[in-house]
């Protein structure tokens, strides 16, 4: 039996992860520009996510317990500047898709 490989590209995979967590396709707005993150939980819109507004977008997210502990606000903030930037996000994002990737490729198939 033949079994067929598939390469991500990491850039898709942050489009793929940054959709998931932001619901693109409601509506929701999201896009980055010059480091930050900009999205519908930037309350005051400068381009990052604060703890309050980090606290917002994980309780709105829902994050399965399994996964909680890629979303730890002081382990996302990697500069510990006290607020978390596109690249930061984009690095939790991708923890997360990695790890439910290998997760699905773990299931056996029927």
């Amino acid at each position: 039996m033949k079994t067929k490989q598939y390469s991500i590209n990491l850039s898709v995979l942050t489009i793929l992860a940054l959709t998931i967590a932001f619901g693109i396709g409601n509506s929701s707005q999201v896009f980055a520009d010059r480091g930050g993150v900009y999205t519908p939980h930037d309350i005051n819109r400068d381009g990052f996510l604060d703890k309050e507004e980090f606290k917002i977008f994980i309780e709105k997210r829902r994050v399965k317990q399994e996964y909680a502990h890629l979303w730890v606000f002081d382990d996302v903030d990697m500069d510990k500047d006290g607020k978390i930037s596109r690249e930061e996000m984009s690095r939790s994002l991708n923890q997360e898709m990695r790890l439910r990737l290998e997760k699905k490729s773990r299931k056996p198939n029927p």
